[in-house]
């Protein structure tokens, strides 16, 4: 309903193609909206229409190398601004939802650090300096208003809401749902879920079932981990 209201859109009105929009960045909730959408239509209050996934992950994979040449555009992209560029990057190299980083704020991150932390999960994550030049910029700009969200939006006092960002960045290119699961597919095969978790500010189960997706194996971590250096 957030997103219908940002569009200034009612049940009645809200046209087809803005749905099939925001499911392309955010497919995961389809199945949730599918069963609500037939009541609507049921009841005559709507004709949207949303139909299950044939598998959770229809139409979100990127392949490895375009998730990584989507990431050096956005990295030596001089012309693109802040809130833009760090949104991309922050889906394409750490797979966080728009929901989370579009509730951001200054006391997430310490810019005075080298390299620049930005903290998600239990623990912070070091950001490569394009990155971390581009939420420090977020910063300075948000120091001036009282909020401290690094993506204000637009009614004072409140952050940005996803649907305006998932268009910038597609905007660029770039569909958010899509590279998410791709980085969250490599990222957990490439670290123990746990500490996807820490890093990342995912759940540990949902981190052990990434890892699980991505086939990674990691029984020999807590062995490995205790092991003398």
């Amino acid at each position: 309903m957030s997103e219908i209201r940002s569009q200034q859109e009612t049940l009645a009105t809200y046209p087809q193609r803005m749905l099939d929009a925001y499911l392309t960045d955010f497919p995961s909730q389809r199945d949730a909206l599918a069963p609500f959408t037939r009541w609507l239509r049921r009841h005559r209050l709507s004709s949207v229409r949303v139909e299950f996934r044939t598998h959770r992950l229809e139409g979100r994979h990127y392949e490895s190398d375009d998730r990584w040449q989507m990431a050096r555009r956005f990295l030596t992209d001089a012309e693109m601004d802040s809130k833009t560029g760090a949104a991309g990057l922050l889906v394409l190299l750490y797979g966080i939802h728009l929901t989370r980083i579009v509730t951001l704020s200054t006391d997430q991150v310490d810019e005075t650090s080298r390299p620049v932390k930005l903290t998600v999960g239990a623990e912070p994550i070091e950001l490569p300096d394009v990155l971390g030049t581009a939420i420090v910029e977020l910063v300075d700009a948000a120091q001036r208003r009282p909020d401290g969200w690094l993506f204000p939006g637009r009614n004072p006092g409140l952050h940005l809401t996803p649907g305006p960002l998932s268009r910038r960045l597609r905007a660029e290119g770039l569909r958010s749902g899509n590279a998410r699961t791709t980085a969250l597919i490599e990222l957990t095969r490439q670290m123990h879920p746990q500490i996807a978790s820490h890093l990342l500010g995912i759940t540990p189960q949902s981190a052990t079932a990434w890892s699980r997706l991505a086939s990674g194996d990691w029984s020999d971590y807590p062995r490995l981990r205790a092991a003398p250096s």
